[in-house]
């Protein structure tokens, strides 16, 4: 999940440590294994990002792979992601730059 976070926030321009000036920290990340995955394994991520607040959102992922030309999921996951001003050690809200991106449009 974190390298296909890193490689989706890479793809607007943006790292978790610098997210228009502020950093991110996970707060929680929850997954549900569907099917069986294994070393080697080529995987598909989907994501999408939700549920916006102030301060933060959250990432869901669809993990899956392709079986005999067939597309299978293998896991479930989400990620819900904090602004956080590392200096400060605070929560911080989430930059205007950021609010005015195209990857927050549905």
């Amino acid at each position: 999940m974190h390298e296909a976070r890193m490689q989706f926030f890479q793809s607007f321009g943006y790292t978790e440590m610098n997210l228009a000036g502020i950093g991110l920290i996970l707060r929680d990340l929850s997954v549900v294994l569907k099917k069986e995955m294994f070393y080697g394994d080529v995987l598909q991520f989907e994501i999408a990002v939700h549920d916006w607040t102030s301060t933060g959102f959250t990432i869901d992922y669809r993990v899956s792979r392709t079986d005999a030309g067939e597309k299978v999921i293998t896991a479930l996951a989400h990620t819900t992601m904090v602004c956080f001003d590392y200096e400060l050690r605070k929560p911080v809200r989430i930059p205007e730059a950021v609010l005015q991106h195209r990857f927050l449009r549905n």
